[in-house]
This record gives C-alpha cells, sequence and structure tokens, in this order.
C-alpha cells in the first residue's frame, strides 16, 4: 500500500510546562483542547487585556488547563491543580498554551511549504 501522507514525519519542536515538581509536556496538544483554547480567544484577549474576568471565564479556563495537564499525566486531579495554579500563574498558562498550539502550526506549515519547494 502506498503511503500518500506521514504525519508520524512531523517532528514539532519540544515544548513543556513545570508545575509541582512535575513537567508536562505541551508539544502535541490533541485536538479537542486546541479547540477550546481556540474558542476561548476572546475570553483570553480579555485577560491579556487586564480586564477581571467573570468566575464562569475563569472555570471555562481552569478545565481546559486541567484538561490538558490531566491528558499529559493522568494522576493530576483537579484538587492537585487548583493547589498549584496562584492567580499570577493561572494569566501566565493561557497565552503559552495558545502559543504551544497556534505558532507551532504555523511554523511548520512554513517549514512544510519550504521543504516542499525544495524538493521541486
Amino acid at each position: 500500500m502506498s503511503v500518500v501522507l506521514d504525519l508520524d514525519i512531523f517532528k514539532p519542536e519540544e515544548k513543556s510546562i513545570k508545575l509541582g515538581n512535575k513537567e508536562f509536556d505541551i508539544t502535541e496538544i490533541p485536538y479537542e483542547f486546541s479547540l477550546m483554547v481556540y474558542e476561548s480567544m476572546p475570553i483570553l484577549k480579555k485577560l491579556e487585556a487586564g480586564e477581571i474576568l467573570s468566575p464562569e471565564e475563569y472555570e471555562r479556563f481552569f478545565n481546559i488547563i486541567y484538561g490538558i495537564f490531566h491528558n499529559c499525566d493522568e494522576t493530576v486531579d483537579r484538587k492537585w491543580l487548583k493547589n498549584k495554579i496562584t492567580w499570577e500563574r493561572f494569566g501566565q498558562l493561557m497565552p503559552v498554551l495558545y502559543s504551544a498550539i497556534f505558532s507551532s502550526s504555523k511554523k511548520n506549515e512554513t517549514e512544510n511549504a519550504e521543504d516542499s519547494q525544495k524538493s521541486t
């Protein structure tokens, strides 16, 4: 059988977040969580502008962070994570996760386009 597209050759730059003596690999965040971050972009913009978020908006972000961290390490539970995240860390996490998801996609699209041009 002929392979049309080999996604296993895609090797993104390794990225991780350290928190509470644990390290979470965020190199490849599953689509489910990427979509959740994308859908939360208006809230992220408010956070970056220094605006106060509603309790519901904070809870939405916490659920995304928890989902990503729990996906990386199934021993992480909500109580542990809430005890490790301070307000300052909370405000830093979402932009980092956004960047890990979306900036690597653009970078890899550019690199793949350049590689395909070299091979022609």
